[in-house]
């Protein structure tokens, strides 16, 4: 009775934050501190954990431009067969991904911004904005019913030296870094659906004084079959990073900025 009570009391004593080995609800192994999971594993909402694993040079990363979302990465030793890791946070559970072979592996959970304020011991790197200089025009000539629709991206640069992500989204019928919404009489037009399934793509040094220009045609986003003007809504969506080296590891991931070129203008088709 003794040891019941005791390992009652001991279940009932709140989680500090940090990493845990787990199992999701669906698998039925109620072991371990019941605790909401962020992201359902397995269709269930709850997660079971015991047993603290111990991180090794974590850091957190930031994915978005205005840092409310980030990366916890991190090495561990993998957790024991049908055990996950989840990082638990403020009474909820995060899940991750790993990869690598070995006993060691680098983990990765994506977690809000509230709960990476509360990992005090863990380097945190935020994202600042790049870029600064980069202007953008976009134009069109006046456009014959039934042919090419072509829009033009003019792209010019006064500031430091960046690099520009070109490609990445064009294996496809159309290359959907652009996006396009077309309203005639002020009512949208339906835009036709062509996913990509990404596509080569690198980086583009910018140098202060540079001018380029990427081209798409309309007519693979919308169908313009009268005679008329039509408003269009045009952006191009990128990133950009500082010169030199990837930046895709956890030492440069938050260097990258993402970038959206935007305008609203009038093509005429006749």
């Amino acid at each position: 009775m003794l040891l019941l009570m005791i390992a009652a009391l001991a279940q009932a004593q709140p989680l500090p934050d940090g990493l845990y080995k787990g199992v999701g609800g669906a698998l039925g192994e109620r072991w371990g501190t019941e605790v909401p999971v962020h992201a359902h594993v397995g269709g269930s909402s709850q997660a079971y954990l015991r047993g603290p694993l111990t991180p090794h040079h974590p850091v957190l990363i930031s994915t978005a431009n205005d840092n409310r979302t980030y990366w916890y990465i991190t090495q561990i030793w993998r957790p024991l067969w049908r055990a996950w890791p989840y990082l638990f946070v403020d009474d909820v559970a995060y899940m991750g991904s790993w990869s690598g072979r070995g006993p060691r592996t680098e983990l990765w959970v994506s977690i809000p911004a509230q709960a990476a304020d509360r990992l005090v011991d863990v380097p945190r790197r935020d994202r600042t904005e790049l870029g600064q200089g980069l202007h953008s025009r976009f134009s069109a000539p006046v456009f014959e019913r039934g042919g090419p629709m072509p829009i033009t991206l003019h792209l010019s640069h006064s500031g430091d030296p960046v690099r520009m992500m070109v490609g990445g989204r064009q294996r496809g019928p159309r290359n959907n870094r652009f996006s396009f919404e077309v309203f005639q009489d002020g009512q949208p037009l339906p835009v036709i659906d062509a996913p990509d399934f990404g596509g080569p793509g690198g980086w583009v040094q910018i140098e202060r004084g540079h001018t380029s220009s990427l081209d798409a045609d309309l007519s693979s986003w919308v169908h313009l079959r009268e005679a008329g003007s039509y408003e269009v809504r045009a952006s191009y969506g990128t990133e950009v990073a500082p010169p030199g080296g990837a930046v895709d590891g956890p030492d440069r991931l938050h260097e990258r900025w993402d970038v959206v070129f935007e305008q609203v203008f009038t093509v005429v088709v006749r």
